[in-house]
C-alpha cells in the first residue's frame, strides 16, 4: 500500500487471514465463497526469518478413516473383534509403502479414538490423515 502511494498507483489492498489452514483448507474455503473473485492479484504469505521465493507448494487431501469391530472384554479376546488393531495395521501398512510413494509425497496420520478402556476390546477406531503431494495426480 506504501509503495503505491509513493508511486501514484491506483488500486485497492486487502488483507484476509487464512483460517483453518491445518485442517480445512482455508484458502480454499475462501475462494469457494468468491472472496477473491474480485482480486486482480493475490499472494500467500507465511510470515518468516527468511524469504522463501518460489519455494512452491503441496496439495493436500484430509481423509477421515473409521474402523468398527465388536467389543469384547480383555478376559475374553476371542468373543471381539478390535477395530484399533485394524486401524494400527493400516498405520503400519502405510508405512510400509513409504519407499514406494513419489519423491515428494507423504502421508501422516493421528489416531483420534481408540477404545475407552485398556482391559476391553474396542468395537471402535477413529484416524485422520493427511496426504500430501507436489500435483495432484501425484498425489
Amino acid at each position: 500500500k506504501s509503495y503505491m502511494e509513493a508511486h501514484n498507483l491506483s488500486g485497492t489492498v486487502r488483507y484476509y487471514g487464512c483460517p483453518a489452514e491445518e485442517n480445512g483448507g482455508g484458502k480454499a474455503i475462501l475462494c469457494a465463497r468468491g472472496v477473491f473473485d474480485q482480486a486482480d492479484f493475490a499472494m500467500q504469505v507465511h510470515p518468516a526469518a527468511f524469504n522463501m521465493v518460489m519455494r512452491g507448494g503441496f496439495t493436500a487431501q484430509l481423509l477421515d478413516v473409521e474402523f468398527f469391530g465388536k467389543m469384547a472384554h480383555s478376559s475374553a479376546p476371542e468373543n471381539g473383534v478390535n477395530a484399533l488393531t485394524a486401524c494400527i495395521a493400516m498405520f503400519n501398512n502405510i508405512a510400509a509403502q513409504r519407499p514406494a510413494l513419489p519423491a515428494g509425497t507423504n502421508i501422516n496420520g493421528i489416531i483420534l479414538e481408540g477404545g475407552k478402556a485398556s482391559n476391553i476390546i474396542p468395537d471402535y477406531a477413529h484416524a485422520a490423515f493427511c496426504v500430501r503431494a507436489s500435483t495432484v495426480a501425484k498425489m
